[in-house]
């Protein structure tokens, strides 16, 4: 997982350290559910600052980054992490101002990252989780 990715052009949006550490220390299944559980959230999250931003709700926003920074950090999204974080120390300081907060970039980087982890997770030993069928 090396190499320039298709949004940014940065390296791996996912530092592979971090993410061996966390599977060493819960394991492959909880990482999985960990995983699966920030995918799901990831685009209600993004929206969600977004929205909260637009509508002048700054500190909303930055509680929603806090956590979307942390979580990110943990899974090994450093790089989605330190620019979500930099975005809600400017939301805190009010130097950001409600249109500045440049989404798209985050919305970029938030895709490598999705697309990083997908891969990640379908890389863990054992067998994924049976998939209810489709109605």
């Amino acid at each position: 997982m090396t190499g320039p990715t298709a949004s940014t052009g940065h390296a791996d949006p996912l530092d592979r350290a971090q993410w061996d550490l966390v599977l060493r220390e819960i394991g492959a299944e909880a990482l999985r559910r960990y995983a699966g559980s920030y995918l799901d959230l990831l685009a209600g999250r993004l929206d969600g600052i977004e929205r909260t931003v637009a509508a002048g709700g700054n500190d909303e926003a930055a509680t929603i980054m806090s956590d979307l920074s942390a979580s990110s950090a943990m899974l090994g999204a450093r790089r989605l992490a330190e620019l979500i974080g930099t975005a809600e120390a400017q939301l805190r300081r009010g130097t950001a101002g409600r249109p500045s907060v440049d989404t798209r970039t985050l919305r970029d980087e938030a895709e490598d990252v999705e697309r990083a982890l997908r891969r990640a997770v379908d890389e863990l030993p054992g067998p994924p989780p049976v998939q209810p069928p489709n109605r």
